[in-house]
């Protein structure tokens, strides 16, 4: 899979970095184990040239919830019926917050080389790979895995200058989402004037339910943006549906047995939405008075 992406760079002309993965793992930040896919982050000015050529390879899109409120957009998946695992193109990372081109531009500044295959595999510099790794645990807190790799990452602190992972992490606008990684790793408090992260970031890291994100984002929207939002919940469209479905085909039977479902469990699932979603808008507007 790698050097499919490497190739398809070589034929398109767009940047790439391998991200995670074969990356983290080749820096020491992880032990060697099996990924269910690839993850490789694309200049954002080469993205067009990068997926075209991707699918006349015979990739197809997988579905994926266009609710960008509660799941905000930073990759597309592709899957290939030959191929065991799947392709995840990003065109930003979360927790990079910085502008997405000017993020890119720094990291392959500072990228390293995967010898692979007879190919050399551009993925991030060895600080650059620990932020990263580091925004994808605290993406995702309450999971077993990612609890398990960060507590690794904090036990390799010692290895990094505290200095440099600042720097760089401000370079890519990553400061603010990595502060609980400083503060534990290294007792560090964030710079004066560091820019808060953004309402995403908090949004996604403090609400890990979906439905919880979903109803805090319905709570907090305007009326005229709720109606949308609750049509999104009610009556979603068949990529929505089949998302989950690793052999989704947008057939009636298929969709009508989908939406069933959701219908059948969303109300259980709403109401521990709102329990979450109240606590965590209740905490936001005091946060607000405060300021």
């Amino acid at each position: 899979m790698h050097a499919l992406v490497d190739d398809v760079s070589e034929v398109t002309g767009a940047r790439y970095l391998v991200i995670k993965g074969a990356s983290t793992t080749s820096h020491g930040l992880r032990p060697t184990g099996f990924s269910s896919d690839v993850d490789v982050l694309v200049s954002p000015a080469d993205l067009d040239r990068f997926t075209t050529e991707v699918a006349r390879r015979g990739w197809q899109l997988r579905p994926s919830d266009i609710d960008t409120g509660a799941f905000p957009q930073h990759s597309v998946t592709y899957f290939h019926a030959e191929w065991p695992c799947d392709l995840d193109v990003h065109f930003r990372f979360p927790g990079l917050e910085g502008d997405a081109e000017e993020v890119f531009d720094a990291l392959y500044f500072r990228r390293s080389h995967l010898n692979m295959i007879g190919r050399s595999i551009a993925h991030p510099g060895l600080v650059d790979a620990l932020t990263i790794a580091v925004l994808h645990c605290l993406r995702s807190p309450g999971l077993q895995r990612q609890e398990s790799e960060y507590r690794a990452l904090v036990r390799q602190a010692t290895r990094f200058d505290s200095t440099v992972l600042v720097d760089q992490a401000r370079s890519v606008g990553a400061l603010a989402c990595i502060a609980p990684y400083l503060r534990e790793a290294y007792g560090l408090a964030l710079p004066a004037g560091t820019p808060p992260a953004s309402e995403e970031w908090i949004l996604r890291t403090t609400l890990t339910s979906p439905n919880a994100r979903r109803m805090a984002l319905l709570m907090q929207a305007p009326m005229r943006e709720k109606v949308h939002l609750m049509r999104l919940a009610i009556a979603p469209t068949s990529s929505t549906l089949l998302k989950n479905d690793i052999h989704a085909r947008p057939t009636l039977p298929r969709l009508l047995l989908a939406l069933l479902r959701r219908w059948v469990r969303g109300p259980a699932r709403a109401l521990r939405g709102v329990r979450q979603a109240r606590a965590f808008v209740s905490s936001t507007r005091s946060v607000d008075e405060l300021h």
